[in-house]
């Protein structure tokens, strides 16, 4: 069952690799095509919608539930952004980090999953890999939050009202944060395997 486990795993990872790596290629190309053409940016900056009582209620149908109201009602707001040389330094940078820090987990991923399949977990060079995943999730979750503070402080100057209606969403990322953390003790545990297994090796 294990090994079933870890030959889906695998594939998926390898079918993200070959897929999406291309993929991301194509698709950069055709976006950076489109916007020079353009010559401006959709920016889609993620905000919560303050003023939400002229929403319909919902009505239940049962005694069971009452609908209450609305809270931070999340959506989307798309700008449009004059091509700027400070702009596409600032896109370039982001997604380039944000791609290569991608591409980096499932690399290190890739090496795991084979040192897996040919039963050599406990290796000093996986302790290393989880390190730089933990790393790496960590970094991007660090990423994202620089963005959406970018948002907030550069944004509301060119609009004025904003504030009145909508609240710019601000990335925490407690989720990767704890999942980074998670990551980093896993890589403790597999070190403390690799002594263990050096340590037996020697004795015998």
């Amino acid at each position: 069952m294990n090994r079933l486990f870890i030959k889906i795993l695998k594939f998926v990872v390898n079918a993200a690799w070959y897929i999406f790596i291309p993929l991301m290629g194509i698709v950069s190309v055709v976006i950076a095509v489109k916007i020079w053409q353009m010559g401006y940016l959709i920016w889609d900056i993620p905000v919560y919608i303050k003023q939400v009582n002229n929403l319909p209620a919902i009505q239940s149908s049962g005694a069971s539930f009452q609908y209450l109201g609305l809270n931070n009602a999340a959506a989307v707001l798309k700008v449009k952004v004059k091509l700027t040389p400070l702009l596409v330094a600032n896109v370039v940078i982001f997604f380039s980090a944000s791609m290569f820090l991608l591409f980096g987990i499932l690399h290190q991923l890739r090496k795991i999953l084979n040192s897996l399949k040919a039963n050599t977990p406990f290796a000093f060079e996986n302790v290393r890999r989880l390190r730089l995943i933990s790393l790496f999730v960590f970094m991007m979750t660090v990423l994202q939050f620089i963005d959406s503070v970018r948002n907030y402080f550069l944004l509301p100057p060119d609009f004025p009202g904003l504030a009145d209606v909508y609240r710019i969403q601000i990335y925490w990322g407690f989720q990767p944060i704890i999942i980074s953390i998670v990551v980093f003790v896993l890589s403790e545990i597999f070190r403390q395997g690799y002594h263990l297994k050096t340590d037996n090796e020697s004795f015998v």
